[in-house]
């Protein structure tokens, strides 16, 4: 089975064409394989992230200060080990989370079959697979001035009870393209496969 696609993106750091090997099923011709954007995402609802980031990390490593080294070094382990790890989640969510969510989209392809709707994101864990059958998912797409857009796949629920995707905004429930180029060209593509 020869497929053929047009990479977009950056950053290639897996082989697509051994990826998709083992996701594609017999009869299934890949019409369009791309990556998410690359480098740092930051999306509207960093405005109250960045801010509560730092507040937490701020908070978190005075404290620690404060217990380790206020009365000399003379403070109990157990009680100055309390707060070490509202120092690594604040650590993470101030500047580890941006790391993490570049990471993954820089392992993360997506492919778009005449019947599927893949993501792939290969990790040391393994490899993850999302998929949405095109016959009956609905499609939403965000897409900026600049042709970068992000595409939903089914119904998204109102709230991401995980809350990861607020922190990561190329993860969540569900199958999205995350700003993907040209993204109005796949939309198209999409309804076409769709109406087939």
């Amino acid at each position: 089975m020869r497929s053929s696609f047009r990479r977009w993106g950056e950053g290639v750091v897996i082989d697509e064409n051994e990826l998709l090997a083992g996701v594609i099923h017999q009869g299934e011709i890949t019409q369009w394989a791309g990556r998410p954007c690359q480098g740092f995402a930051f999306t509207a609802f960093d405005v109250f992230l960045v801010p509560f980031s730092f507040l937490w990390a701020g908070f978190a490593g005075m404290w620690n200060l404060l217990v380790w080294f206020a009365d000399g070094g003379e403070t109990p382990f157990a009680f100055g080990a309390f707060g070490l790890p509202f120092l690594i989640v604040g650590a993470y969510v101030s500047v580890g989370r941006l790391f993490h969510d570049r990471w993954l989209r820089k392992n993360t392809i997506y492919a778009v079959t005449n019947k599927r709707a893949l993501a792939i994101t290969k990790s040391v864990f393994g490899t993850k697979t999302k998929v949405v059958r095109l016959e009956n998912a609905s499609v939403s797409a965000s897409i900026s001035r600049n042709g970068r857009g992000t595409l939903t796949f089914g119904d998204a629920p109102a709230f991401d009870f995980t809350g990861f995707s607020y922190w990561l905004p190329s993860t969540g429930p569900g199958l999205k393209f995350f700003r993907v180029e040209e993204a109005r060209a796949l939309e198209e593509l999409i309804a076409r496969l769709q109406s087939r």
